[in-house]
């Protein structure tokens, strides 16, 4: 299935995600969006609704949203300047470690929390996976 989707951190540009392959290619078609979308890394994330659920897909790797048995950490590692995201569940797991997005800010010392989810797309996602009244808003739009 292909899904239209935004790049929130790409001015919204619109891009088609096949949900199978977890293949993005460029669409100017006028489709309903139904999720976003950000490389980090080599990696593929969308967050995106399909039958009614939120899904979380890595590459190929795909996560229901709302499980009770989803977990997700995001967490700086302040020293080596890095980012840690991981996602453990009985069915797959996944972590990156990728340079924080403040690291190459002259003298910036990150004590602002609240400004990862603006600035770093895994932060949004982690925000968004612990707030279930941002989980329904995002399923609400996405399936309208």
């Amino acid at each position: 299935m292909k899904l239209s989707l935004s790049m929130p951190f790409r001015l919204n540009t619109k891009v088609l995600l096949c949900t199978e392959t977890g293949a993005i290619t460029s669409t100017f078609k006028p489709d309903p969006i139904r999720g976003n979308f950000q490389n980090v890394g080599r990696h593929s994330v969308a967050l995106y609704a399909q039958d009614n659920q939120l899904k979380l897909q890595i590459d190929k790797k795909v996560w229901l949203f709302s499980s009770s048995t989803l977990n997700i950490d995001y967490h700086h590692k302040f020293q080596q300047r890095l980012t840690h995201f991981a996602i453990t569940s009985p069915n797959d797991n996944f972590a990156i470690n990728y340079r924080a997005w403040w690291a190459d800010i002259p003298d910036f010392e990150p004590l602002e929390p609240e400004m990862d989810q603006d600035e770093d797309y895994l932060a949004y996602i982690y925000e968004v996976w612990k707030t279930p009244s941002i989980q329904q808003a995002l399923l609400e739009t996405w399936t309208a």
